[in-house]
């Protein structure tokens, strides 16, 4: 399904609602008591000049389930439409730009905190055994020195070098003979000259993986040309899925360790 953000037109993105890709009995009539209108002005609204009021527009919006940034989105752009001059016009654009680059910030979107200082994410994100060992631990069957460094194929001292920094962190605790995850998930900020560094370390073990040719692996790779319009409905499409990921994720219960690289971008 194509994101709303992919639209730059609210009208557009009603068509597409009630295009085939969604196609229901009675479709337009839900949207419409959702609306708070008649069936009929709905109707005009996609295909005319007629225009949606803020609050017929935010009904939708609850009636699609859309989250802040999508009925903020949404909201704006019907606004943009019914605006007459060219100044409020460029107002309301300039602030669909900034919610369109808080949709290409992960940070932003996925409000995660980061490590406290540089020199902690320096450590941290200096090699992928860090993120791997401090993850590992929140699965019940791994949480001592022996277990995590046969599944890791690494010597017992090395793991414990990491484990009592980590500890230093703040990351992780140790109580009777066990280490135990602190919980919360952490996020690298995409300005940060170290996310290079921690892009560089998993995709050379993607690579390695890669190598293995397991069957329950996933290894993925296309370079292929399209429009920009697609390339940002495509953008938008990935994003979602990251976000609908992490929902699972943390609903899931520990019980494997697993990596996901994604990559995307203009040639």
């Amino acid at each position: 399904m194509q994101s709303v953000f992919s639209f730059n037109n609210y009208k557009d993105y009603l068509k597409y609602r009630v295009s085939e890709e969604f196609k229901k009995r009675g479709l337009i009539s839900e949207m419409a008591k959702a609306a708070n209108c008649q069936r009929s002005y709905l109707s005009q609204v996609i295909t005319r000049e007629v225009q949606l009021t803020p609050d017929q527009a935010f009904g939708l919006t609850l009636f699609w389930n859309f989250d802040d940034n999508e009925t903020g989105y949404f909201l704006l752009l019907v606004d943009l439409d019914r605006a007459a001059s060219i100044q409020l016009k460029n107002r309301i654009k300039g602030e669909l730009k900034t919610i369109l680059k808080k949709q290409t910030n992960l940070k932003e979107r996925l409000k995660t905190p980061s490590l406290d200082t540089l020199e902690m994410q320096q450590v941290y994100y200096s090699s992928w055994l860090w993120m791997t060992i401090h993850i590992i631990i929140s699965i019940p069957n791994y949480q001592t020195e022996d277990k995590i460094a046969t599944h890791l194929g690494i010597k017992k001292e090395k793991v414990l070098k990491f484990l009592k920094q980590l500890r230093k962190f703040n990351l992780v605790n140790y109580q009777d003979g066990k280490w135990y995850h602190s919980g919360g998930n952490i996020h690298l900020n995409r300005e940060s000259p170290l996310n290079s560094i921690n892009h560089n370390n998993w995709r050379q073990q993607a690579v390695l993986k890669s190598q293995t040719q397991n069957q329950n692996n996933i290894h993925y790779t296309s370079v292929f040309s399209l429009t920009l319009k697609d390339y940002e409905e495509l953008q938008q499409m990935i994003f979602k899925f990251i976000n609908e990921s992490r929902n699972v994720i943390s609903k899931s219960k520990e019980e494997i360790l697993a990596c996901f690289t994604c990559d995307f971008f203009k040639v």
